[in-house]
């Protein structure tokens, strides 16, 4: 019963019912994007992310948080999203030469973290960023260096680990506690030396019991 949002690369948004959705036990027997949502057979999703029927559960306290490749992070409260429809509708303004990686659903005062490209991490908390219109960019979230963006958005929370990985399959294993809380729109702190050429490729966190999937391009 609840409602799945598709956000695409560009910041626009389709709205579907999960009961619309065919329920199958292989991934090829999936339907493709275009024939269960508005968007065309070529677009990109970057996210996705539901929440369940209106009345349910309180929305007014919950908020989606999207950041885009170029460090932009965007509030938007779940009360203003539309509801199912054929419509596509914009979620967040992805700026020239930007384009949106991320979208969770948060409290309001989660804390997140963002790693770019070239090494750098930054964690501060949501609630450094107001919530916006649907159809606004947003605010700066680490000011990046040269060439560099992000790669890896995650929510955490004291006590969790995070997983970051480099382009040659190497791998750095950080406590949450070593990104310092910081405000939003610093340069963050460097995790790491990278070798030449070698850039970060992605995060991932929660506990040490927890398994992780790498997937390779070839």
């Amino acid at each position: 019963h609840h409602t799945l949002y598709l956000v695409s690369e560009d910041g626009r948004a389709a709205a579907i019912s999960v009961d619309s959705l065919p329920e199958v036990e292989k991934f090829a027997d999936g339907a493709p994007l275009h024939k269960v949502s508005p968007f065309e057979e070529t677009e990109l999703l970057a996210a996705i992310f539901s929440i369940p029927p209106r009345g349910s559960s309180p929305v007014e306290d919950k908020f989606v948080l999207t950041v885009s490749r170029m460090g932009m992070v965007k509030k938007s409260a779940l009360a203003e999203l539309p509801g199912p429809s054929a419509q596509i509708f914009v979620l967040a303004k992805a700026n020239p030469a930007d384009s949106i990686g991320w979208a969770a659903v948060t409290g309001g005062a989660d804390e997140f973290l963002l790693v770019t490209a070239l090494g750098m991490g930054i964690r501060f908390s949501e609630g450094e960023v107001r919530p916006m219109g649907l159809v606004a960019a947003g605010v700066n979230g680490i000011k990046l260096g040269a060439a560099d963006y992000v790669v890896g958005v995650d929510r955490v929370t004291a006590g969790l680990e995070v997983l970051i990985l480099a382009a040659n399959g190497k791998a750095w294993r950080l406590a949450v506690e070593e990104f310092p809380l910081q405000g939003r729109y610093g340069q963050g702190v460097q995790i790491c030396r990278l070798e030449r050429a070698i850039k970060l490729i992605g995060t991932l966190s929660g506990k040490k019991t927890q398994s992780a999937l790498v997937h390779f391009r070839q």
